[in-house]
């Protein structure tokens, strides 16, 4: 498993990945970051900047891969399918939630204001399901494309949540509103990326039915001219500063990154194992 900075700095944490899943990212309040994901032993491990990789003794379903986020109490909130199946979650301790998920999907995490935390999955009944910390599943009757997995954005005053319906179009889910279909067609086999930004928006990264790198916001669809790897997801996150950045597996397996300004011609930095997704913070 490695790991990138923008200052040019790459680092290995000499822990093996299993093959297919990926990492996630999240930086905590007092800077660095956390990186979770599955090792070929099959268990979760959290790699810090500061003090390495340790193994949090969790088995994971083989072929998945966990969500981190640091909570607003202090600390990270980590969800992933466990190795029977159900979703799992660690903050201070490991929970089992007892709710099914669809074979081959990940969930996705968001802090919640006061802390604690917000998942969104794909429940082994194919339908679109979120977690809270406070107050367990709750069951938003959304069929989803089976295989993949959605992603949720805590802002201001709603969640959203950006899945892939199962016609194979990208919908966006508000908290207050409901349900939306943007009719942009996401390439089989990969799953969108969201992140919010500043003003109170936010922004989904996917790959094109053709193949192609684009964003989607309340505003419409970004095109760019970039190809990305089969079978292969792009992250976003929220700059500081106003606007986003973005991570892709380029069609080549290299890793490829940009911010939506000033440029978008994207930057090679390191190959990367084919069919795996990148994850970003800020």
């Amino acid at each position: 498993m490695g790991t990138y900075t923008s200052a040019g700095a790459s680092a290995n944490s000499t822990v093996t990945m299993l093959a297919g899943t990926s990492p996630s990212i999240e930086e905590p309040a007092g800077g660095g970051s956390w990186t979770a994901f599955q090792a070929s032993s099959g268990d979760l491990y959290v790699a810090s900047s500061a003090s390495g990789p340790y193994n949090l003794g969790l088995g994971m379903m083989a072929g998945t891969s966990p969500a981190i986020a640091n909570l607003a109490g202090g600390g990270w909130g980590i969800v992933f399918q466990a190795n029977t199946g159900t979703l799992w979650t660690d903050t201070s301790g490991s929970k089992n939630s007892g709710l099914g998920m669809m074979a081959g999907t990940n969930p996705s995490i968001t802090a919640a204001d006061g802390g604690g935390f917000w998942a969104a999955f794909q429940a082994n009944t194919g339908i679109l399901w979120e977690y809270s910390s406070a107050s367990g599943g709750y069951d938003l009757g959304i069929s989803m494309l089976k295989g993949t997995s959605p992603a949720i954005a805590g802002l201001p005053s709603s969640l959203e949540i950006a899945y892939v319906g199962s016609a194979g179009t990208l919908w966006v889910w508000n908290s207050s509103t409901g349900s939306t279909n943007t009719g942009q067609a996401v390439a089989i086999g990969t799953s969108p990326s969201i992140a919010y930004t500043a003003g109170g928006a936010w922004e989904v990264a996917f790959q094109t039915g053709g193949g192609t790198l684009a964003t989607y916001s309340p505003s419409g669809v970004t095109d760019y001219p970039q190809p990305v790897a089969a079978d292969s997801s792009p992250a976003i996150t929220a700059m500081t500063g106003g606007g986003y950045a973005l991570a892709w597996e380029g069609s080549g397996t290299d890793l490829l990154d940009f911010s939506d300004a000033p440029d978008s011609d994207g930057t090679s930095l390191l190959t990367m194992a084919p069919g795996t997704s990148p994850a970003l913070t800020q």
